[in-house]
């Protein structure tokens, strides 16, 4: 504004036959102004960068609640949170590709003489040790949840019921194969019972709460036949090992 101003100067200085500014003052005036305006330009720039840095830091955080909230703090697996929206993903996946998806229920045996006769701090610190046990026997595209106490919940997208009873079986032996180890190296037996659920061509489900229930039935036959083995679920309510 201040440099088309100055352009019309000499047309009034000519019109009214005098000189209003003289050159110098008037390069004085435009350089200052230019100075201005850069330092103007700088401070929004350095602004603008400051309320980037900002943005990113609150979205970084909120992804980081979110994370937590998803997660157990105890185990590190996923927790019964993000487990009901999994599972509710992948059934709908599942009847929508028309591919299997099978559970797998799995409750640590006779966790409560853990915790009763060696506490909560030891059955807690079994816990983590059972659940680094399943994150290793199981695949990377499966997903581990820590259902709740000493229930954990494995979710096999496109698994048939015949790779998620091996996977169960590993499982299981991988627990009952695995001792716990105290601070004065005595060792504790962990095993647990499993349960199979597949929905496919064969067994359908109504909702993912049916699939979850069917694979926890076959779970407590394998505690009533006497615990560290697998149950297969069937539509019968019938159980086969």
């Amino acid at each position: 504004l201040i440099e088309e101003l100055y352009k019309e100067i000499p047309v009034v200085e000519a019109l009214f036959e005098m000189s209003l500014l003289d050159t110098g003052y008037t390069d004085k005036v435009l350089g200052e102004a230019k100075n201005q305006m850069l330092m103007r330009g700088l401070e929004s720039s350095q602004e603008l960068t400051e309320s980037r840095q900002v943005i990113a830091h609150q979205e970084r955080r909120a992804q980081l609640l979110k994370q937590e909230s998803m997660q157990d703090h105890l185990t590190g697996l996923s927790n019964r949170k993000q487990f009901d929206l999994t599972i509710e993903e992948e059934f709908v996946h599942a009847r929508k590709n028309k591919w299997p998806l099978s559970a797998i229920f799995v409750d640590l045996d006779k966790f409560k003489q853990i915790n009763d006769r060696c506490g909560h701090a030891v059955g807690d610190q079994v816990l983590r040790f059972s659940a680094k046990i399943l994150d290793a026997s199981t695949r990377d595209q499966d997903a581990i949840f820590r259902f709740g106490g000493e229930e954990f919940v494995i979710l096999l997208p496109g698994c048939t019921v015949k790779d998620a009873t091996t996977a169960a079986n590993r499982i299981v032996n991988a627990l009952q194969n695995s001792n716990y180890t105290l601070n004065d190296h005595s060792q504790i037996s962990v095993t647990g019972s499993a349960g199979v659920a597949t929905m496919d061509e064969h067994h359908t489900f109504n909702s993912p709460n049916q699939l979850v229930e069917a694979a926890d039935q076959a779970m407590y036959q394998a505690k009533q036949r006497g615990g560290s083995q697998v149950i297969v679920y069937q539509e019968n309510l019938e159980m086969s090992g």
